[in-house]
């Protein structure tokens, strides 16, 4: 914590140094313990960031019983380059984790970088709870729910095109909470609702975070790995080389099981360090 506090207030991240003598690699046990199941992991890169992201949202689901739902990020197709020619090589290229944005019912999230300008006081980092999606098409809407309920605990539901809206929750509680930090989240939903601003619930602090909400973000050249395996059972009829895709995210919202070092340095949270890949070599 005391790294995390460093960075906060700095912006200097951990030497290699700083980490060896502070920081052990990551078990099994550890993530099948109370403690640091779902805790936030620290990473070095974006690509590490959705990879974990999307794990642990398969375990958060087969956890609590509870069914994330992910949908395609946008795309500048145009932009792929070194884009696979097989169409079953794209189709398996696809099933990357960088190509997909979630939403993980009850889980912790952050809102990043974007200004949200219908919304005044918030903040990069800002601490938020999943809650519910909205539909705006009524067929949309109408398949969703078909969707929901065939599916069984634990299933990850894949819908084609993004939601209208991720509401979330502000001031959340959570487990492990201390007793100043839940007496702080409840005065702010306090003055939150005293102070006229919106939510759709009532007691409790939820807005929507629409799609114009995410009009500014960015396209982000993203690297897509290849796969050049031959050995691989099935999975040895795809042969393909590393590429790169304009891509973007619909909804300013990131999953907070895992976040990059820079995100690191503006949230004051609970984490569990876990620099992957680096130390692969010393």
């Amino acid at each position: 914590m005391a790294l995390i506090n460093k960075m906060s207030k700095t912006g200097v991240g951990p030497t290699v140094q700083d980490l060896k003598s502070t920081y052990k690699n990551l078990s099994r046990e550890d993530m099948e313990s109370d403690d640091f199941r779902f805790a936030t992991n620290i990473v070095t890169g974006n690509a590490e960031r959705r990879d974990i992201n999307a794990w642990q949202a398969k375990r958060w689901a087969v956890h609590y019983g509870v069914n994330p739902v992910c949908w395609p990020r946008k795309r500048e197709e145009s932009s792929w380059k070194g884009r696979p020619t097989n169409p079953r090589d794209i189709e398996h290229a696809m099933h990357n984790s960088c190509f997909w944005e979630y939403y993980i019912p009850g889980a912790l999230g952050y809102l990043n970088s974007y200004s949200i300008n219908s919304i005044s006081g918030l903040t990069n980092g800002t601490e938020i709870k999943y809650h519910s999606l909205s539909f705006e098409d009524k067929e949309q809407r109408k398949q969703f729910k078909l969707q929901c309920d065939q599916a069984t605990p634990g299933d990850i539901i894949t819908i084609h095109s993004p939601p209208t809206a991720i509401n979330v929750e502000l001031f959340p509680d959570f487990d492990g909470d201390s007793t100043s930090d839940a007496a702080k989240k409840k005065r702010e939903r306090k003055e939150w609702l005293d102070g006229g601003k919106r939510s759709i619930t009532a007691g409790r602090v939820v807005i929507p975070i629409s799609l114009r909400d995410g009009s500014k973000i960015k396209r982000k050249a993203t690297y897509i790995p290849g796969y050049t395996r031959l050995d691989d059972g099935e999975d040895s009829q795809h042969y393909y080389f590393n590429s790169q895709l304009n891509m973007k995210d619909y909804f300013p919202i990131e999953p907070a099981f895992s976040i990059t070092v820079d995100k690191a340095q503006v949230c004051v949270c609970l984490v569990l360090l876990c620099f992957l890949l680096i130390f692969s070599s010393l």
